[in-house]
């Protein structure tokens, strides 16, 4: 995996998280998995991106976040979870997961779909 992760934001990901990504990133990409593991590292993911860019003590940052996480969860035309997908698939492929995750998630929240 790339180590190019900071996308967007001023801050550097920390060891932790940058670990937490690539081994993510390299359990979706493998082909030997099952989909209950490619989900649970999709999920991991997301988390991995929450922890990164979202301040906790910003009670509208936090609740942006959460609205985003709440439309794609209950999307039910399915349109955010596949693009979720896709995003994901394309951050880790090129090991940019977070500054892919970054524009998603603004894109998202713009267009309010």
């Amino acid at each position: 995996m790339g180590l190019i992760l900071a996308g967007c934001s001023t801050t550097t990901p920390t060891n932790v998280q940058v670990q937490n990504i690539e081994t993510n990133c390299t359990v979706i990409m493998s082909e030997g998995v099952t989909p209950e593991q490619r989900w649970n590292a999709y999920n991991k993911l997301i988390e991995s991106y929450g922890d990164y860019y979202v301040d906790n003590n910003n009670r509208l940052e936090l609740a942006r976040w959460n609205s985003f996480r709440q439309k794609v969860i209950h999307d039910e035309s399915g349109q955010l979870i596949k693009e979720f997908v896709e995003v994901s698939d394309w951050g880790c492929a090129n090991g940019n997961y977070l500054e892919e995750m970054y524009l998603f998630v603004k894109e998202t929240q713009a267009s309010n779909k």
